[in-house]
């Protein structure tokens, strides 16, 4: 589907810094049989929001350290006080991978908490090392990062980048949807993003974190591990994917 760009494009590059959770997902029940992680999708207070946490795992102190820092990621899936009858706020959330001691979960927002208009598509997605206990970031799944980024953006990005090559061969400087415009997905612009992520069994699933008036525009795009294989950081859980 063609989306339509926005007609103030001189915030084009500008990336978002700020994103919160939305939509509702309904209960279900999952494990990852290789290393025994069990979950379950919970209520978020006394919300109509469902959210994964673990319900077994090997180590206890471990899935309570993650099941810590899952109630505190949900404190945030509200509207500030005070509310506005208007206001609105839902969250749609799964598990798309739960093996090897990593537990990752796919979490979107779409929320109305007053404002100019509604916020739609906010990727909230958090990933956890089930050996550590912590989170990990998109750019501490890689060996030296900021060395190695340009290799590694066009590996992700391969097909979004082939586009945009073709749209200014073809002498394309602009265009009115998120297909025909060039000034998306550069390298220059990818280089500046922040990156929501999460594993999946295809493979490492990323979005760019777009300012508003083009994040509808940022693609959620799969890359087989194996294709990152030598860019992955040591003992790290992009490594334990591609093994």
């Amino acid at each position: 589907m063609t989306r339509t760009l926005p007609t103030t494009l001189s915030i084009l590059l500008l990336v978002w810094p700020n994103f919160t959770p939305i939509a509702s997902a309904l209960p279900q029940n999952g494990s990852g049989a290789a290393t025994e992680i069990h979950y379950k999708m919970f209520p978020v207070r006394d919300t109509k929001i469902q959210f994964p946490r673990l319900t077994g795992y090997k180590d206890l102190a471990t899935m309570n350290q993650v099941n810590a820092q899952i109630d505190g990621i949900t404190k945030g899936f509200r509207c500030r006080e005070p509310r506005n009858k208007n206001d609105w706020y839902e969250v749609s959330s799964r598990v798309e991978y739960a093996s090897q001691d990593i537990f990752s979960i796919y979490a979107s927002a779409n929320y109305y908490c007053g404002g100019p208009y509604p916020t739609g598509e906010a990727n909230l997605s958090v990933t956890f090392d089930l050996r550590t206990g912590k989170t990990v970031s998109f750019f501490g799944l890689f060996r030296n990062y900021e060395a190695n980024k340009d290799s590694i953006l066009r590996i992700i990005f391969a097909r979004e980048l082939a586009r945009t090559e073709a749209l200014l061969a073809a002498g394309k400087k602009s265009g009115e949807n998120c297909d025909d415009d060039p000034r998306l997905f550069t390298l220059e612009v990818l280089r500046d993003s922040e990156y929501a992520y999460n594993f999946s069994e295809k493979g490492l699933v990323v979005r760019p974190l777009w300012a508003h008036v083009i994040q509808a525009c940022a693609e959620r795009v799969t890359v087989p591990y194996k294709e990152l294989k030598g860019l992955a950081a040591t003992d790290s859980i992009l490594a334990r994917a591609i093994e």
